[in-house]
């Protein structure tokens, strides 16, 4: 999918894994994606399937946080509550880097500024919604960086995230009370993370849309709902706020908790 043209996106190739709750990372030249404890990875001008490159630290039993800088990929959460890092110069994954919360985060939304990772996520396991985030530096972790209740009233997990340089954005979700897959679509600010603000609502009420981010929008992929599959992208411009349905289609419909990339 191209972030120049938002044309529908093609088939480049294949993970060679079969599974979801997939988690990615993106450096200047390559693709990685994690699946359990499987690390994948390809270099975008190749064009060609994905090759193993070894195993991540823990098995991931639910989706995690991912973020990267120029020189470091970053996995947190999912069923742990710390984070760990691996050099994008030799694929080599170095020991615990920091923590997030202590109980870890249920398939977050992820988000990135030039200093550190976020992870989103509203009111699963009993807390509110709340902003974990860490140092890309030294691992140092603020935990629990509540942002009260969301203007969509949105609690659950399974979200899409994007970010600019100053918010993330979050998309859609599933909850555990009516509705249960809420259209709504939140931002919030990396400097304060103390208030969330509601943006315009997606066309279609789903969760587990794969998040996408380039420098001037973030995109939305993808996603399901009970009984319906989708395979529009959705963007939204981060000058504006202003959210943009149908800009291009996915080749598949139904993909669902896929693994995103983040210019």
């Amino acid at each position: 999918f191209s972030f120049a043209t938002e044309t529908d996106s093609t088939h480049v190739g294949d993970t060679g894994t079969v599974g979801s709750y997939c988690t990615g990372v993106l450096s200047e030249t390559t693709s990685y994606v994690v699946l359990n404890a499987t690390f994948k990875k390809v270099l975008f001008a190749s064009g060609a399937n994905m090759a193993d490159v070894g195993q991540t630290p823990t098995k991931q039993t639910s989706s995690q946080a991912s973020h990267s800088n120029q020189t470091h990929g970053y996995l947190g959460g999912g069923a742990h509550s710390y984070t760990h890092k691996f050099a994008f110069s030799s694929d080599v994954w170095a020991g615990q880097h920091g923590t997030l919360l202590d109980s870890g985060l249920y398939q977050p939304s992820s988000h990135s500024d030039p200093i550190g990772g976020y992870a989103y996520e509203a009111g699963s396991n009993g807390m509110s919604t709340q902003v974990s985030r860490f140092s890309f530096a030294s691992g140092a972790n603020q935990n629990g960086v509540y942002i009260g209740a969301v203007a969509s009233g949105v609690t659950g997990t399974r979200f899409g995230g994007s970010s600019s340089l100053t918010h993330g954005y979050v998309w859609g979700g599933q909850q555990s009370v009516p509705p249960y897959f809420p259209n709504k679509n939140d931002k919030f600010s990396f400097a304060s993370t103390t208030t969330a603000s509601l943006i315009t609502d997606s066309t279609y009420a789903k969760h587990g849309g794969t998040g996408y981010s380039s420098e001037t929008h973030g995109y939305q992929a993808g996603g399901c709902a009970i009984y319906s599959q989708y395979k529009d992208i959705e963007s939204v411009a981060f000058a504006s706020d202003t959210v943009t349905h149908g800009v291009a289609d996915m080749v598949h419909p139904g993909r669902q908790y896929a693994a995103g990339t983040h210019y």
